[in-house]
């Protein structure tokens, strides 16, 4: 799509938030996902409401998977990512919940 000839003003280009997503990427080792397309949102939970929503693809027991970078337009950083599941940046380790440490099994 032309987004110029619609009148919008964009600081990325489909292009170059794929390549952001690439290098984003290349930060975790425990992505194994490769950037493939982007696509344009117009209202989303970013910085200046435009994001590019760029899909990495993975093959895992020989079928396609998806991955999703967003990466706001007005910044040109990802924001966060997630997976089909819509888990946030689950390639990023957190600590566990206090409360959920009564239910761990200690001889685990």
């Amino acid at each position: 799509m032309d987004y110029i000839k619609l009148g919008m003003i964009l600081n990325l280009t489909e292009d170059r938030a794929i390549m952001i997503a690439k290098q984003y990427k290349e930060k975790f080792s425990n992505l194994k996902n490769t950037p493939v397309r982007a696509e344009l949102n117009l209202s989303f939970d970013v910085e200046g409401d435009k994001a590019w929503i760029v899909t990495g693809e993975f093959e895992l027991f020989g079928e396609i998977r998806e991955f999703f970078y967003v990466i706001s337009d007005q910044t040109g950083k990802v924001v966060y990512t997630f997976d089909e599941l819509g888990n946030r940046d689950p390639h990023i380790e957190r600590p566990m919940p206090k409360e959920w440490e009564d239910y761990l099994d200690e001889d685990d």
